[in-house]
């Protein structure tokens, strides 16, 4: 996607998630189009996993610490799009733009990264590409594949969602959040090389 503009990171009990507006704006369709295929009875859409609905108190809050985002003082909620969310309306709308813009915001978005924290770590993969500070590498092993790697402030960083994936879980951001420490994670914006 030509000038693809990852947007600001945007968290809501430690899973990242994205507005409506921006999943409109990316996907290239209307609102009426995203709520009509969220409110089709077969379309499996389940709130916490799918998506996020922010109200009360809590949109109050998000408001305040938030005023960036211009939430109209009159919106009584707020709906936020999880990667699984994300995934389905792209899904659902079926058009190459819709996919396009999902590949790009699955990978740099709603990508979480785990810390490489042992340099035998290394040793375990078959052939390395070079990394540079910012900039998505790679692992690769006969047994999983290619794995992204980045360099992080000195540090080699797996990305997370890659390392699910290799090791076959269908839920690759479910399987990072339960089975990841917070301490080993961290969420960065990374434009493809």
């Amino acid at each position: 996607m030509e000038n693809f503009h990852p947007p600001v990171p945007l968290e809501w009990n430690g899973e990242r998630v994205l507005r409506t507006a921006r999943l409109i704006e990316y996907y290239d369709c209307e609102e009426h189009q995203i709520f009509d295929n969220f409110r089709r009875k077969n379309a499996g859409f389940i709130e916490g996993v799918h998506y996020v609905v922010v109200a009360g108190k809590d949109l109050s809050k998000l408001r305040m610490n938030n005023p960036q985002m211009q939430i109209s003082p009159k919106a009584r909620r707020v709906f936020f799009w999880t990667v699984g969310g994300a995934e389905l309306q792209a899904k659902m709308l079926n058009t190459a733009k819709a996919w396009e813009a999902f590949k790009i915001l699955a990978e740099t978005y709603f990508l979480v990264k785990v810390e490489v924290t042992d340099d035998d770590a290394i040793d375990f993969c078959t052939e390395m590409s070079p990394v540079t500070e910012g900039q998505p590498g790679f692992f690769e092993h006969e047994q999983f594949g290619k794995v992204r790697v980045v360099m992080i402030d000195g540090k080699m960083w797996f990305v997370g969602i890659d390392i699910a994936k290799a090791l076959k879980y269908t839920n690759p951001q479910k399987a990072l959040r339960d089975h990841v420490p917070d301490k080993f994670k961290k969420s960065e914006r990374i434009i493809p090389s």
